[in-house]
């Protein structure tokens, strides 16, 4: 299916270093929590296994040795604030997808795959809807685990994604967008199997594995813990020896921003640049 081969080369890997401040110097050394032995939290219609990590994990080098067909979603703080600095989220390996394109819907679980026509932004209310948490209830010990687990879950699972800009005519009264190829649909959001939670602030890491509500539990719940067994076999071989490797790397693309920024030259006059951005508003205006 062509438009569903588009729609999953969407999810491409967009690699952003977390960077660290100088009050931050034991980055590699994030709190280590006293039990770290998986628990299983109820989150509203979904099941997650839960373990805390120690140190930062090396989010690029293990999204660099995932498989290339892994659709990956990484949220990562740069900024250097205490709330809105605070968080970094990694996922991957849905297990559900929604798309949109106009008022074409597809949504795939692992039991099935739907197609139907409504507003996007009401389909995306429905499905927010039928997995929302009716509380704070929970199964299992948990520990040292803050709150039962609760505030965690809630913060990493849910579904990540994003809105087009296009998506504005849904809620304004525009002109229709004109063609682009490839196409990219009006939304796409994925419930993802695995997440990666990292709380700069506090200095604290979190694993979470969804347990797909779809399939028959009991096996639903043994996938989940063995894909939770798997990403931290993952992560620990990300973060062997990785410190010496950043190292390296940056004193390399250090030394090769130099050479680029030595080469520049203007590919354009500052009249021909004025007419380039005065186009591209008059395309803006135009929709």
């Amino acid at each position: 299916n062509t438009e569903s081969a588009e729609s999953d080369g969407i999810l491409k890997r967009v690699l952003t270093p977390h960077v660290v401040p100088h009050r931050e110097a034991a980055v590699l050394q994030y709190t280590a929590m006293a039990d770290c032995r998986p628990a299983l939290v109820r989150h509203g219609a979904l099941d997650v296994y839960l373990t805390s990590l120690s140190g930062c994990p090396d989010l690029q080098a293990f999204v660099e040795a995932l498989p290339p067909e892994v659709p990956v979603v990484w949220c990562d703080s740069a900024r250097l604030h205490p709330v809105t600095g605070r968080w970094s989220m990694l996922g991957y390996h849905p297990w559900l997808t929604l798309i949109a394109q106009g008022d074409r819907l597809e949504l795939r679980t692992s039991a099935a795959t739907q197609v139907w026509r409504e507003h996007p932004l009401e389909a995306l209310r429905q499905i927010l809807r039928h997995y929302r948490p009716a509380g704070k209830r929970r199964d299992g010990a948990i520990g040292s685990i803050p709150d039962g687990g609760s505030g965690i879950v809630g913060r990493a699972v849910g579904l990540m994604g994003f809105l087009s800009y296009d998506l504005n005519r849904w809620i304004e009264r525009l002109p229709s967008p004109q063609p682009s190829h490839p196409s990219v649909p009006d939304m796409l959001w994925c419930g993802m199997r695995i997440v990666i939670l990292i709380d700069h602030l506090e200095g604290r890491n979190w694993l979470l594995s969804v347990v797909d509500p779809h399939a028959p539990q009991p096996l639903a719940r043994r996938e989940a813990a063995e894909a939770l067994e798997d990403a931290e076999e993952r992560l620990m071989a990300a973060n062997a020896g990785s410190g010496a490797r950043m190292n390296a790397d940056a004193a390399s693309r250090i030394a090769a921003a130099g050479r680029h920024l030595a080469s520049l030259e203007a590919t354009s006059t500052q009249a021909e640049f004025e007419a380039m951005v005065s186009r591209a508003r008059e395309y803006i205006r135009a929709g």
